[in-house]
């Protein structure tokens, strides 16, 4: 049967692309066929084909296809310039011009945009931007040159020692996709594609100075300046080949069998078809490489592969697809009733039952439902009903079979479909004639009552289910007849089977038609039938569902499923709307609504028809069913009988209908009946394009606090500070019980700072760069009021490290636990401090945190060792001159910046200024030491991309905790602290009293600082001279770059040493999830995003994750979203592994890791994970720059125990913003539960969007 499909589909393909549904934007049709302006009065906005009316008048999406000019009133335009598009996304040539874009006014020769003729490249394009130059298309040439190389050989062709031939591509990279990674001694590009002939698989390489990358296929092109590529574009003429595959399959039936067999053929990269020259097939679809191709799902429903597309809204659910191949989404999707589309993103799948808006992403691939599977078919065709005033109609005689008729239709065009029963245009002159009645644009109404019975008879052998639908009376709207047929059929049992159909039409339009199915009875396990009648115009994209008729057993009636549908549909001279009432629970029609429309009034001598579907059977007895209605002062009665020979006997009686209004009718025990959509605006506030936006769906709820007095440590061990607990009791299952509640109040505003001596602008926290300290004890409720009165900006507060335990509306992460606080809005944070020991607080969206949204928080709770005095906070981060903001597109240009100097607690002096002249000063630790004393620090780095190398000119310290996690004390010297870690050490004063250098030296070896080997604070002893220590720094070892420059070494903590003092295993997962990062270009310019299998992360500042799981319990399908769906109480594995030589500080919200193991190169079967008490943190590093520099891998594990929507994420701050990020759904089924106050997450959402739509907030970065 499969072969058969796609022969039958390839030959009609010119239909498979254009949805069903003809819908209006602004007045005009939606173009369906490509053609647009004003000739065809058709629209590209919403189309498939893309947004874009060209000025040719076809719709077109991408600026090379609008480059030759937009209609704006019929499609999206962008910018112009002198009649030419200004680039969106980077890219420029071909009458797209960098004037007036966002990434410089200059448009090089290599195509790209940038700020001068060194950042575009030589030489400019003076015609699209601003600078001299020419076209910089060229004809590729063939050179016999035995030694490529870059940038003198680009865009030649090189023809290696085996005849396979190369384009040299110079500055471009392809992302992913490594096979393997050989030194190149030479250095040579030709050595390099010599490897590549060798390697089985390899289709381009990428080299790296002397490291040769080989690669399985073309990814995403990368511009990257050191990066000398080639990409295989022949192969040798005796290693080529044509593949060639036949794919044939047969079905059959009672009485008929039907072949076909399928050859495609592929040349290199074009595929043509031995039947038509239409849309190839795939076995096995993949991105891009089945972009348009045809993929046959298990049931045998057609889906047309779309890589990067994704339709807004409609979403069914989603599930996590572990194989994380398109298919098995594609089939999970076949299985779910309703869905027609779907959209991956990493292994998520989302389901969709209707399309919105077509946008593109490079995230996501999906795939379109363009054919219902094949029915199943027989011999011969069941008459075709008709009815007649008399109600008899002539049954097909006892020889005939009885499945074909629905499988005739299934296949049938809608012409076809009115010679078996009818379309809904004609269902009243084919399946009901009276002589009173005339049904066209008017219909003369009688009170008589008209009924037809349609008997098949019995036989023995197989059948498969026979599903009826009927339309009533004069149709409106674009309805359908559905008939549709049970898939597989199954064989009955010796006793054999009947079907009995009643269509029952009257001329009266108070009972205009029903269907009744009766099961067949044989023997064998009984089944289930659902039968299914729609009346009228559709609302929203409800289907008539039919399910399977199965095989019945001996002695048992079936199982029943009734659907009973309303739908009041006046005719005559009034005006009226129709009636839509359903009983689905929980299926919204539209995007997560149930409709409820309203009636309007209706004219004198108008009437409305109603149509009544039941569906019952019986074995060897009477059944009775009355069903009654009072609608619009029209009484209907049904009286239904049905009897032990399966004959259905339904007289119908009518009453008179009163003249004058009808009112509103809707009856619904769906969860969601008052869903608004609202704006869809590009952008706009984060809002990417294409998704609705749906608002307060639901009636929000408060949980009312405990009215209960407190009792301090009660039920507890003690009635000390910690009530008993100590640092033996488990900090995941229990807290003190303080009954203490510590309240704060922080205001967040735009300031000026000069932290080092040298002035711009930043952000504060109550006026302080950092922010205040937030101090609570174990078992505390801390509740934080936050303001936000910056003037342009969003914001939220996140607590790193607090696990937020049933709290995850407290996570403050903006697009995914709650929408931005716009300015002037405030929000009240509360939350248990269930951990202990030091952290801090920062903003989560963007960079802000970076530019001084940030403060201290410390946890008191019990150590792992004694000392005599706290010391204080040591805080180290990284701080440039210019706001990091601005940096940032350099930042994806190019990579990790070179940071100006590095700040502790917020101060440094700046050693270009002169002394005397600058008002930057070193941090002095306020406690004088005493010898003898220990003294208590805590240690954060705060940094946005450096990593830092702690310790004390002289002294030795004492670790004692990582993280919020107690450790087994180990001494050292010299502390490796990465982005968002925190340790505890014990300072002994052991040392001849004088002044002493704390230092934080910045590692070049992970990012870049000026003078990083000053970042000092100093030490003091009691009776010291306090003057300017000249203590000598610590040695460790250092890899420095092979030209004197000191590198240090970009590295953490041993995993060895970080023993938690409270044992815990960690048992086999039942999931692993595994991810390969990579660097690449979005859009395939020169702006560099990070990826997660492909994926880069895109939060909504307008539509929080949680605010959709809370309001549709869906997880929103925005650009890029990477959601991974988990069940509570099981053992999460995460594989996290790159190629690139670059360490990765990741961090979890809502729990700590259990860190597995970590290591260089890629994560293997044989790595040796610890189970056995493995270190515990929130912040776990994946090294990079190995000795070969290679990159690395790194294994976690956490136990779901928290419902709630919690983020992955790169700490690197560039990182994160640039899309290295995922989230956890977590329980979802129990995420609203632990919701305090629902209303309040609305408000915040619904608050944000006009205003971000108003001040014209858009987000060109990952928003978290």
């Amino acid at each position: 049967m499969r072969s058969y499909i796609i022969s039958a589909l390839l030959c009609a393909v010119g239909v498979l692309a254009a949805p069903s549904t003809p819908h209006e934007v602004n007045g005009l049709a939606v173009s369906e066929d490509g053609k647009c302006g004003g000739s065809t009065g058709q629209t590209c906005l919403n189309s498939y084909l893309g947004d874009c009316c060209s000025k040719t008048g076809t719709c077109g999406e991408g600026f090379f296809f609008c480059g030759l000019g937009c209609q704006k009133q019929f499609g999206a335009c962008i910018p112009t310039y002198k009649g030419k598009l200004v680039s969106q996304n980077g890219m420029c040539g071909h009458d797209v011009t960098c004037k007036g874009s966002k990434f410089g006014d200059c448009c090089g020769k290599n195509n790209w945009c940038g700020g001068d003729a060194k950042s575009c490249g030589t030489g400019c394009q003076e015609e699209n931007g601003s600078c001299n130059g020419g076209w910089p298309w060229s004809n590729l040439v063939s050179r016999a040159d035995p030694n490529p190389t870059c940038p003198k050989s680009n865009d030649t062709i090189y023809t290696s020692e085996v005849g396979n031939q190369y384009k040299i591509t110079c500055s471009l990279d392809h992302a992913g996709n490594d096979l393997k990674m050989v030194w190149i001694s030479s250095n040579k590009i030709a050595d390099c594609l010599s490897e590549c002939d060798v390697t089985d698989g390899c289709k381009a390489i990428a080299m790296s100075g002397t490291a040769c990358y080989m690669k399985s296929k073309v990814g995403i092109p990368v511009k990257s300046s050191n990066v000398r590529g080639a990409i295989l574009v022949g192969k040798a003429a005796n290693s080529s080949s044509s593949i060639s595959s036949t794919t044939s399959g047969s079905t059959s039936s009672s009485s008929a069998s039907l072949t076909s067999s399928l050859t495609v053929s592929y040349s290199n990269s074009s595929s043509t078809s031995s039947s038509s020259s239409a849309l190839p097939t795939s076995t096995n679809p993949t991105c891009p490489a089945a972009n348009n191709t045809v993929f046959i799902a298990d049931s045998g429903a057609t889906f047309l592969i779309e890589c990067f597309v994704d339709y807004s809204g409609g979403d069914l659910k989603s599930v996590n697809i572990a194989s994380n191949r398109i298919a098995d989404c594609v089939n999970a999707c076949d299985a779910t009733e309703g869905c027609i589309d779907i959209s991956m993103s990493g292994t998520a799948c989302y389901m969709k039952k209707k399309l919105g808006n077509r946008t593109t992403n490079k995230g996501v691939r999906g795939a379109r439902k363009i054919k219902d599977a094949p029915k199943s078919s027989g011999s011969s065709s069941v008459a075709p009903s008709t009815t007649s005033s008399s109600g008899n109609s002539s049954a097909p005689s006892s020889s005939s079979k009885i499945s074909s008729t629905t499988s005739t239709v299934s296949s049938a065009s809608s012409s076809d479909v009115s010679s078996t029963f009818s379309t809904s245009s004609k269902i009243a002159t084919a399946n009901s004639t009276t002589s009173s009645t005339t049904v066209s644009s008017s219909v003369t109404l009688t009170t008589e009552t008209s009924t037809s019975n349609i008997t098949v008879p019995i036989v023995t052998g197989p059948s498969s289910g026979l599903s009826t639908s009927a339309t009533s009376g004069a149709p409106y709207g674009n309805e359908t007849s559905s008939f549709v047929s049970a898939s597989p059929s199954t064989p009955l049992g010796t006793g054999g089977s009947s079907s009995s159909t009643v269509l029952v039409n009257s001329t009266s339009s108070v009972i205009s038609s029903s269907s009744i199915i009766t099961t067949p009875i044989g023997t064998g396990p009984s089944s289930e039938i659902s039968s299914s009648t729609t009346s009228g115009a559709p609302y929203g994209n409800e289907t008539t569902s039919d399910l399977p008729i199965g095989p019945t057993g001996t002695g048992a009636s079936t199982s029943v499923v009734t659907t009973k549908t309303v739908i009041v549909s006046p005719i005559g001279t009034g005006a009226s709307s129709g009636i839509s009432s359903s009983t689905t629970s929980g299926a919204p029609y539209g995007n997560g609504t149930t409709s409820a429309l309203p009636v309007g009034p209706t004219g004198t001598g108008v009437s409305s028809s109603v149509v009544i579907t039941t569906t019952s059977s019986a074995l060897n007895s009477t059944a009775s069913l009355t069903t009654s209605y009072n609608l619009t002062s029209s009484i209907v009665s049904t009286i239904l009988t049905v009897s032990s020979n399966s004959t259905v006997s339904a007289p119908l009686t009518t009453a008179p209908i009163v003249t004058g209004s009808s009112t509103s009718i809707s009856t619904s025990s769906g969860k969601y009946l008052n869903t608004t959509s609202t704006w869809d605006f590009n952008n706009w506030g984060g809002i990417s394009s294409g998704h609705p936006v749906a608002t307060n769906t639901t009636a929000c709820s408060v949980k009312p606090t405990s009215t209960a007095t407190c009792v301090r440590c009660e039920g507890q061990p003690g009635t000390d500070k910690y009530c008993g607990l100590t640092i033996n009791d488990d900090s995941y299952a229990v807290a003190p019980k303080t009954c203490n509640t510590v309240e704060f109040s922080i205001d967040l505003t735009e300031c000026v700072v000069a932290p080092d001596g040298v002035s711009r602008k930043a952000l504060c926290i109550n006026g302080q760069f950092p922010g205040p300290l937030l101090e609570a004890s174990w078992g505390d409720e801390v509740v934080v009021h936050v303001t936000n009165s910056m003037t342009r900006n969003g914001t939220s507060i996140h607590y790193h490290g607090i696990r937020q335990n049933y709290t995850n509306e407290m996570d403050g992460v903006v697009g995914v636990t709650q929408c931005a606080l716009r300015p002037g809005q405030s929000m009240t944070y509360r939350w248990t401090a269930e951990s202990y020991g030091f952290s801090w607080y920062h903003s989560h969206l963007t960079l802000q945190a970076y530019e001084g949204l940030f403060g201290p928080m410390y946890i008191h709770g019990p150590k792992s060792a004694d000392y005599d005095v706290d010391a204080g906070r040591l805080i180290v981060g990284d701080w440039s001159h210019i706001p990091v903001d601005d940096m940032y597109n350099d930042a994806q240009v190019a990579g990790v910046r070179t940071m100006d100097t590095g700040l502790i607690n917020g101060m440094n002096i700046n050693p270009l200024i002169k002394d005397g002249e600058s008002s930057g000063q070193r941090y002095t630790v306020p406690t004088q030491f005493v010898p003898g004393k220990k003294y208590l620090f805590q240690l954060l780095n705060s940094a946005i991309q450096s990593t830092y190398k702690f310790y004390i000119d002289g002294h030795k310290f004492t670790v004692i905790a990582a993280d919020f996690v107690p450790i087994e004390p180990y001494e050292t010297t010299v502390l490796s602290i990465n982005i968002g870690q925190r340790y505890e050490i014990i300072v002994e004063a052991d040392q001849p009293v004088g002044d002493y250098f704390l230092r934080f030296d910045n590692q070049n070896a992970c990012a870049t600082t000026t003078n990083s080997d000053d970042i000092r604070g100093i030490i003091h002893y009691e009776g010291s001279a306090g003057v300017t220590p000249n203590s000598t720094a610590h040695t460790y070892p250092r890899k420095d770059n092979g030209a004197g420059g000191i590198l240090g070494t970009c590295e953490d903590e041993p995993l060895a040493s970080l023993v938690p003092v409270l044992k815990k295993s960690v048992s086999s997962p039942h999931q692993t999830v595994q991810h390969d990062v990579a660097v690449s270009n979005s859009n395939g310019i020169n702006l560099y995003r990070w990826y997660l299998d492909g994926t880069t992360f895109q939060a909504n500042w307008g539509d929080a994750t949680l605010y959709n799981i809370i309001n549709n319990d869906t997880i929103p399908t925005y650009s890029g979203d990477l959601a991974i769906s988990t069940s509570l109480g099981e053992w999460v594995y995460v594989i996290i592994e790159s190629a690139v030589p670059l360490g990765h500080p990741i961090h979890l919200h809502g729990h700590d890791f259990y860190v597995l193991g970590s290591g260089y190169g890629n994560y293997g079967s044989g790595t040796t994970l610890n189970l056995d008490n493995p270190p515990r943190r929130d912040v776990a590093f994946m090294p990079g720059d190995g000795p070969t520099g290679q990159g690395g891998h790194l294994v976690v594990a956490f136990f779901t125990d928290n419902p709630g929507v919690w983020l992955m994420h790169c700490h690197i701050g560039w990182h994160v913003a640039m899309g290295f990020a995922l989230q956890f759904i977590e329980g979802q089924e129990k995420i609203k539960d632990t919701v305090t106050d629902t209303c309040f997450l609305n408000d915040v959402c619904d608050t944000w969007r006009p205003w971000a739509k108003e001040k014209g907030i858009y987000v060109d970065d990952s928003g978290v």
